[in-house]
């Protein structure tokens, strides 16, 4: 449940209906609890003389104007949203969309507008003119506030839009988060003895049933429950072997994990249990998914050096956030294969994120659109070379030199330029062996 909620709560976050409703709901309040305390026990404004002296006329003018521009200027704000995202998933790749409908400065436009739109419309009817008349001065005193507040939100958005989709911001987004993601996955740094290596074998030759526990619905895995899975294999006194990880896909029907036990297991309940530890949805998330951040930028400089577009500097870019994303990984520890319980024995055995596989997603998924350009290769090359100051390992040095030596194969084959590939070649032979 607690995956759960944290996978929830991410996914209201990217929302783009959240924020505008929350602050739409506050407005209903607001004006509802201001009518109320004006019509109970009146307000005290007589400093305020040019709002005392506004009639029931006047003020169903005032808030009238302010309602009716303010639905328009929202219209017109999400149509501009709609035409940015429009134009930045086709020119930096759809799976950014999720990025620009989480832009807090979005939602907090559209939210500002809705909001003052509804607050005028509640305010509104209650204003009444004839034998009897009611105008709340502190109600109609908020609706100006939200007004001069929806024109200061207004200049923001205008220069917040083109800031969005300016390809530099977008890909220090992603590689913020990255980072983030980093920070968050791998929290640990490595000891003083990084060398040190611990078995990463599990022995179940004792076990001698296993129970496969399976997809109840399609789609990407967007989230384990890493404390449920242990808590169920404690209790069944077995090894949990976790087959698919968050951004793999399942089918309806795949499996999804395995428990291993040395005796039999008569409630079908535990394994139903079980496969409710995994979320499920209709395409990749970054809430527990390293992987989909470090494609979505090999994916904009993929996009960039297309022969449609042939924009090495924006590869360029992607290359220095995945760099520094590989040297931060470089000083972290990476998660042991499994889990244990409080008495050191193996409960849950999961496939983790290896440094060399981590390079491979990013830089090796890179080779060969870099290959195919002399100045996208030349700074992958020494992007290499400044990850390799950064490596603790002779692991990790072992896996930077490996990939600088593909970089250079791919750049012989594929490059037309003999000067570039020799200029390749001797920073490669500066790396060492």
């Amino acid at each position: 449940m607690k995956t759960l909620l944290k996978k929830t709560l991410d996914s209201l976050y990217a929302s783009y209906w959240f924020v505008p409703a929350v602050l739409s709901v506050l407005a209903v309040i607001a004006a509802t609890l201001l009518v109320w305390i004006e019509h109970s026990f009146g307000s005290d404004l007589e400093w305020m003389t040019w709002l005392r002296g506004t009639t029931a006329s006047g003020a169903q003018t005032l808030l009238s104007v302010v309602s009716g521009s303010m639905i328009g200027v929202a219209g017109v704000a999400f149509s501009i949203t709609i035409s940015s995202v429009v134009y930045a998933s086709a020119q930096y790749g759809p799976r950014l969309l999720t990025n620009f409908m989480a832009d807090r400065g979005n939602q907090v436009t559209l939210g500002t507008f809705v909001a003052t739109f509804l607050y005028c419309l509640l305010v509104l009817q209650s204003v009444r003119s004839g034998d009897d008349p009611f105008v709340p001065h502190l109600a109609v005193l908020g609706a100006l506030i939200l007004a001069v507040s929806s024109v200061g939100v207004l200049i923001y958005f205008i220069h917040h839009i083109p800031q969005s989709i300016h390809v530099a911001n977008v890909i220090a987004r992603v590689g913020k988060e990255l980072e983030e993601k980093i920070e968050n996955l791998f929290p640990e740094d490595l000891g003083d003895d990084p060398d040190e290596e611990r078995p990463r074998y599990v022995d179940m030759s004792d076990k001698r049933s296993t129970y496969t526990i399976s997809s109840k619905s399609t789609g990407y895995v967007q989230a384990v429950d890493p404390d449920g899975l242990l808590a169920a294999a404690c209790r069944a006194d077995g090894v949990l072997r976790v087959l698919r990880r968050p951004g793999d896909f399942a089918a309806q029907g795949d499996p999804l994990a395995e428990l291993v036990v040395d005796h039999v297991i008569d409630d079908s309940d535990t394994l139903e249990d079980l496969s409710g530890l995994f979320v499920l949805g209709d395409m990749r998330t970054a809430f527990q998914d390293v992987r989909f951040l470090v494609r979505e930028l090999v994916e904009i400089a993929a996009r960039a050096l297309s022969p449609g577009v042939n924009d090495p500097r924006t590869a360029m870019d992607c290359v220095d956030w995945i760099g520094a994303t590989l040297k931060k990984l470089s000083q972290r520890s990476l998660p042991e294969s499994w889990r244990l319980d409080d008495e050191g024995t193996p409960r849950v055995v999961v496939a983790v994120d290896s440094y060399e596989s981590m390079v491979q997603e990013s830089m090796g998924q890179l080779r060969p659109y870099v290959g195919r350009d002399g100045n996208a290769a030349d700074h992958a090359m020494k992007t290499l070379a400044d990850i390799l100051q950064r490596v603790r390992t002779e692991k990790q040095r072992k896996v930077i030199l490996e990939e600088a030596d593909r970089l250079l194969d791919t750049c012989e084959a594929l490059l037309s330029t003999p000067a570039q590939f020799a200029r390749l070649k001797e920073t490669r032979q500066r790396l060492g062996s």
